[in-house]
């Protein structure tokens, strides 16, 4: 049990979200139904510092990333035209205006983002580190300049980076600031630091309540952390519909001082609520969802839908098709599996509206023309 913010070791704490039994891991696919339903359950309990106004999860324990663990979305136009936007917006605050020779990224993911790096025109990179206990490497083409290792962060190895770069990385650890204290010992001039918003949570997104990401910041708590190391904003901005926090930071020997936001937004959740709300717009003997990502994992959990009454998730993630979500156990499908079941009266329901034209073009060459709806409309 967390007892003081890990952010401004503040004491006093809201109440936000409690739930006794949710999963350990969600992007941890199973290939049998049996592993699946019988997967490991934490419970989470998420308080606001009423401090910083940060929030986490402070029955939390650090989870051990070395599994089988799938966060790939590249096989997304969407996502993968998000990326190329988060590349530009590194390359307009620090590749174009300062010399960045030496970059390294902590938690890389699928790697999507790292190799996009080198594609930057005239940079002057020399070499680019990526460190990931769960990415599945071996399965990333290598590409020139960029070196990947499928393991922890350690200090000991030998690189000066100039940028730093941490991306979705930071919701996943509970204390930030050890973590940042361990790997801030090069003292790199930039930071740049993508997380989820905590205030987009806040708009009724129950479902980002996951034991992965232990913690969600807002721009102020943000600031509060990387000023405790000598850093200051240069840029904090809301992307990918005000889901994300893109933010630049820079080494300073100066003064930082930061101005406060009052939150009006910060309020107790209610999963009854929450459940009768989406249980209305539903059918499950005929409807259809499309996500089988980790808050569509946990959006059947919160909502007590298993296999039994959901046999099937559609997903374009090849790598997790013919597997299961764990507790669920719901079975994840190929989109082009879909004529097989579809009729006239189903209704398709997607877990985020920015992939509504994306998945309406799919269904369009299957010649589907079943209306797609956005679930949390």
């Amino acid at each position: 049990m967390i007892k003081f913010c890990p952010v401004c070791s503040g004491k006093s704490f809201k109440d936000i979200f409690l739930l006794n039994k949710i999963n350990k891991y969600n992007l941890n696919y199973f290939d049998k139904l049996k592993e699946a339903v019988n997967a490991s359950t934490v419970k989470v309990h998420f308080v606001e510092c009423k401090k910083c106004e940060f929030l986490f999860n402070k029955s939390y324990i650090q989870l051990d990333y070395k599994i089988d663990y799938n966060a790939n979305r590249s096989y997304s136009k969407i996502f993968d035209n998000y990326l190329n936007e988060v590349v530009n917006y590194l390359e307009k605050f620090i590749i174009k205006k300062h010399k960045i020779e030496n970059i390294l990224e902590i938690g890389f993911g699928d790697a999507e983002f790292i190799k996009k790096l080198p594609k930057i025109k005239n940079n002057k990179f020399i070499k680019i580190l990526g460190f990931d206990p769960s990415s599945n490497i071996s399965n990333s083409k290598p590409v020139k300049g960029v070196e990947l290792i499928k393991d922890y962060y350690t200090t000991k190895v030998p690189f000066q980076p100039d940028l730093l770069i941490l991306r979705h990385t930071l919701e996943h650890i509970s204390n930030v600031t050890s973590f940042l204290k361990k790997i801030l010992h090069k003292k790199p001039k930039f930071i740049f630091i993508e997380v989820p918003c905590k205030s987009f949570v806040y708009k009724d997104n129950i479902h980002y309540f996951s034991n992965e990401h232990c913690s969600y910041f807002d721009d102020y708590s943000l600031q509060i952390l990387l000023k405790k190391f000598g850093y200051k904003k240069v840029n904090i901005k809301k992307v990918f519909n005000g889901e994300n926090i893109l933010s630049i930071f820079i080494k300073t020997k100066k003064e930082i001082n930061i101005k406060k936001k009052i939150s009006r937004i910060s309020s107790k959740f209610s999963l009854e609520e929450f459940q009768k709300k989406l249980h209305k717009k539903i059918d499950l003997s005929n409807d259809f969802f499309w996500g089988a990502s980790g808050k569509g994992v946990m959006l059947f959990n919160l909502l007590g839908i298993s296999y039994k009454k959901c046999r099937f998730v559609l997903d374009i993630n090849k790598e997790i098709q013919g597997k299961f979500l764990g507790l669920s156990g719901i079975k994840i499908i190929s989109p082009n599996d879909l004529t097989i079941y579809i009729n006239e009266k189903s209704k398709i329901f997607i877990m985020n509206v920015l992939y509504k034209k994306e998945i309406e073009k799919i269904l369009k060459k299957m010649k589907i023309k079943n209306k797609v709806y956005n679930l949390f409309n």
